[in-house]
């Protein structure tokens, strides 16, 4: 609601550890959501393709 990253407040969550809010941290990384995985996808169509300097042009 405010617009703190939920990741941020893991370690104020009561009875949770630094190291236990650490290791979420790494499996969230590891294991991108549906919505970090569309973004990529339609990152990787927009990208300009690179044909290592061959312009598919006949000279």
């Amino acid at each position: 609601m405010l617009g703190v990253p939920q990741e941020e407040l893991w370690d104020m969550i009561p009875g949770v550890t630094k190291t236990r809010a650490d290791s979420w941290r790494a499996w969230k990384e590891n294991h991108p959501d549906a919505d970090a995985l569309a973004v990529q996808a339609y990152a990787s169509q927009l990208a300009p393709a690179t044909t290592g300097g061959d312009d598919g042009l006949d000279r």
